[in-house]
C-alpha cells in the first residue's frame, strides 16, 4: 500500500529502502517455500501444478525484480530475449520462477565487479535459459 501511494508519495531515499525490505521479504518467503518443498519431497507429497506460460516474461519479471541488487553493486546486468515469442510453455511456473530467481540472484550475489548476463533462446526444440557472470564461479 506504501508503494502504491496510498498513504500518500514516499521520498525517493525510502521508496529505495522500501524496494530493499520488499525484496528480502521476497526472499524469506522464496526461503520458506523451498525449505516447504524440501518437507513434501522427503513425505513423498511433492506435486507439480502445471500451467501455461510465456517463458520469456517470466524472466522478464525477474530480471526487473532483481535489477536494483545489480544496480545496487554498480554491475553491467544484461537481458537477451529472442525476438519472436517461445509461445505458451506448459510448467510448473512458481518451481520455474523460483529457479530462475536462484540462477540470477546467486550470479549478482557473487559478482564484485563486471557483468551478469541473462538470456533466453529457442533452440530447435529447446529452451535454453542462461546466467553467465564475472563472479568467483560455482
Amino acid at each position: 500500500m506504501l508503494n502504491e501511494g496510498d498513504y500518500g508519495k514516499v521520498p525517493d531515499e525510502q521508496q529505495t529502502v522500501l524496494n530493499q525490505l520488499g525484496h528480502s521479504t521476497n526472499e524469506v518467503i522464496n526461503l520458506i517455500n523451498d525449505m516447504l518443498s524440501v518437507s513434501r519431497i522427503n513425505a513423498g507429497k511433492f506435486e507439480l501444478s502445471k500451467a501455461s506460460v510465456k517463458l520469456e516474461e517470466l524472466v522478464k519479471d525477474v530480471f526487473d525484480e532483481l535489477s536494483p541488487l545489480a544496480t545496487k553493486k554498480a554491475l553491467k546486468f544484461t537481458l537477451d530475449l529472442p525476438e519472436h515469442s517461445l509461445g505458451e510453455l506448459t510448467v510448473d511456473p512458481l518451481r520455474i520462477r523460483q529457479v530462475v530467481i536462484n540462477f540470477i540472484d546467486n550470479a549478482i550475489k557473487y559478482t564484485e565487479t563486471g557483468e551478469v548476463a541473462v538470456a533466453l533462446k529457442q533452440d530447435g526444440q529447446d529452451v535454453v535459459f542462461t546466467v553467465s557472470d564475472t563472479g568467483i564461479g560455482i
